[in-house]
């Protein structure tokens, strides 16, 4: 059985039976729903301890991190220097309804992101987007597609990378954020796909690597130019659901563009209304913070997703 939400064999069924009894009280945030619980519970295997251990770990350090605070802040002023320099973004959906998100790691400065943005600041940055994957955006694919959506597909375009992107301000971000990702956001991926890999991430994969769990390691493919990576992004997205630079039909007039755009389910306000509905507890900064907002003209050829 895959351990999600409808997919539990009797063992693991107990497994989660005994982990919430366990936690007790903990629990009190209606956040912490079987979905959420389960993460955790796979990221070590249905192992009761590990994941308590796991899970108690998060539930201090949320606190400690401030991430209620986070989440109240609402959009970050850095929010634009920080896609500048270091461009990400979430950009339509996958075939089964997951929210694509996409990085062009080969165009980052990562000096001129630290010069405007200081590393604790970033990283609250990253806390908060964690949180309106979880919060929304995960609920608005689902709400979307008619069935739970707990995972996203992630693409990273090497276009541009050298060892020079590689120094050690990098490493410490790199290692930090996953990190982050891996101990208090368990479960996230689905899958990922590396693309127009050079020859020179053969070094930086071997420091990249070691980093990441065995699992999330089988989940990564590698792929090199867009002749190669095409036919395997197409097995999990259609075109109109990439920018032109993954062999997308959405074409931009700047590479700001389809950052800013935040294409998706997660920005179309009937489905937000619906969140709202569906899940009054959750922070109105986050939901507000995901619909569409001023952006440049598109060019013709794209055209809007999700609504």
């Amino acid at each position: 059985m895959s351990g999600f939400v409808g997919d539990l064999s009797e063992e693991q069924e107990r497994t989660l039976m005994a982990f919430k009894s366990s936690l007790g009280e903990l629990l009190s945030h209606p956040r912490y729903d079987d979905q959420f619980l389960l993460r955790f519970l796979r990221a070590r295997k249905f192992d009761l301890d590990k994941s308590l251990i796991m899970i108690k770990n998060y539930i201090k350090w949320r606190e400690e991190f401030g991430v209620d605070r986070i989440v109240n802040e609402g959009e970050f002023p850095e929010t634009r220097v920080i896609r500048k320099f270091y461009p990400h973004g979430y950009h339509g959906v996958a075939k089964d309804g997951r929210p694509i998100y996409v990085e062009r790691i080969g165009s980052i400065d990562v000096a001129s992101l630290l010069e405007n943005c200081n590393f604790e600041r970033l990283l609250e940055y990253w806390v908060q987007d964690y949180e309106k994957l979880l919060e929304v955006r995960f609920p608005a694919c689902s709400v979307k597609s008619g069935k739970r959506i707990s995972q996203s597909l992630t693409v990273l375009d090497l276009s541009g990378l050298g060892l020079r992107h590689f120094g050690t301000q990098t490493r410490t971000i790199v290692k930090k954020l996953t990190g982050v990702c891996q101990d208090y956001y368990p479960e996230s991926l689905g899958n990922m796909i590396i693309v127009n890999t050079p020859t020179v991430f053969n070094v930086i994969w071997q420091f990249v690597k070691p980093l990441l769990d065995e699992k999330t390691v089988k989940k990564i493919q590698l792929c090199g130019d867009i002749k190669s990576f095409k036919p395997i992004l197409s097995q999990f997205a259609d075109d109109d659901q990439l920018p032109d630079f993954l062999g997308g039909t959405n074409k931009y007039s700047n590479p700001e563009e389809w950052m800013s755009w935040n294409r998706g389910p997660w920005n179309d306000p009937k489905i937000l209304e619906d969140l709202r509905r569906l899940r009054p507890y959750v922070n109105p900064t986050l939901v507000s913070a995901c619909l569409p907002k001023p952006s440049p003209v598109l060019a013709t050829a794209a055209t809007p997703i999700g609504g």
